[in-house]
């Protein structure tokens, strides 16, 4: 479909359905077709070699992103549940910025550069005037008033370790873990409220566009209420007990600000800390990342019948060709697919069939 004959409404009872593990009609089912190039921000066409100045010129150039934004959305086409939506990229666990953490461009990405930073005499501190917050906070205030027939995607701020991660280097927080244990857990709880203090912002003005709610736009999930993503991509390199004293305070923290929380388990590696994420009361769901070199969704299909013997959503992106498999084993409500390397006609194919899934 073109982006003026997306039925919204329709897509929108469906994931509202989605937050109550119910179906209003039909199973809750998107994809891309593999030769649809999704568009990229302003920032990412910027040269690597380009200062931090340039970079942050660009943040600041909101007419400019959000132009660019709604041509590629509305030239865009959409299968099955697909929202039209805007994603401001801005890097993952891109919070760390509000600390001074700062970011460079590679291949069509963004990453951060580790601070100067000794943990046993320096201590974070949260720049509520940072340059790179007030340029978002500005392109929110913009895309909630412009924004027409598509929602406002929320920053990739998720997991605040991670964000700890991009501040000291990975290899130097696996060893503050040890050696700084509790600079670690300080540090964390402040990144937290960085996000949160930012996720206010960013939540005034995303539940007060014309769309409403607030969404994740790399799985194309919208809730109308407060829903963001969370993460520990660093957790698979610690212990269970290391993700118990690190990891679940930041996460029930974080969890009870929102009213809709999804956490991105991000690779087998995690499955050693599921249980405590299943424990989390407020914790509404599980993402499942097909990790590349490693076995398909459906390999899996075991640990996500567990997630959903939990009472726990999932957000799942299999391949078109491992949906019987998942129709078979799983309950279609309170679950969302976004079909992998899928083209045109098996995308269609699966949604004809998926209308049977009970």
């Amino acid at each position: 479909m073109k982006f003026n004959e997306v039925d919204t409404n329709l897509i929108k009872n469906r994931m509202a359905a989605f937050w109550e593990h119910e179906l209003y009609d039909a199973p809750l089912i998107a994809f891309t077709p593999m030769q649809k190039i999704a568009p990229t921000t302003p920032h990412h066409e910027t040269p690597s070699d380009a200062s931090y100045d340039e970079l942050l010129a660009r943040y600041s150039n909101t007419e400019t992103i959000l132009e660019n934004a709604e041509q590629g959305i509305k030239n865009a086409t959409y299968y099955g549940d697909t929202l039209p939506n805007y994603f401001p990229n801005f890097g993952a666990a891109g919070h760390a910025a509000y600390f001074g953490c700062r970011f460079r461009l590679k291949s069509n990405s963004i990453w951060f550069e580790t601070m100067d930073f000794d943990p046993e005499t320096d201590k974070l501190q949260f720049d509520k005037n940072s340059p790179v917050l007030l340029a978002q906070e500005k392109l929110f205030k913009l895309a909630s008033k412009k924004a027409q027939g598509y929602t406002i995607g929320m920053p990739d701020n998720c997991g605040s370790l991670d964000a700890l991660a991009h501040i000291r280097g990975t290899q130097e927080l696996l060893m503050d873990l040890l050696l700084h244990p509790e600079f670690v857990k300080t540090s964390t709880m402040k990144i937290v409220d960085a996000l949160t203090y930012s996720g206010d912002i960013f939540f005034e003005h995303s539940l007060n566009s014309e769309f409403g709610g607030s969404c994740n736009s790399w799985f194309n999930l919208w809730s109308p209420k407060r829903f963001m993503q969370l993460q520990c991509d660093f957790s698979t390199m610690i212990s269970p007990e290391q993700f118990a004293e690190f990891v679940m305070p930041e996460l029930e923290a974080t969890i009870d600000w929102l009213d809709h929380s999804i956490y991105h388990l991000d690779g087998e590696e995690q499955i050693r800390h599921l249980d405590m994420l299943l424990s989390i009361e407020k914790l509404h769901g599980i993402q499942w990342t097909p990790v590349a070199g490693q076995p398909k969704t459906t390999h899996f299909i075991e640990v996500l019948k567990k997630i959903q013997a939990a009472g726990k959503s999932l957000v799942l992106m299999p391949e078109a060709n491992e949906m019987q498999t998942i129709m078979d084993n799983l309950r279609p409500e309170g679950v969302r697919v976004m079909l992998q390397h899928c083209a045109l006609d098996e995308g269609l194919d699966v949604i004809k069939h998926a209308k049977n899934w009970r």
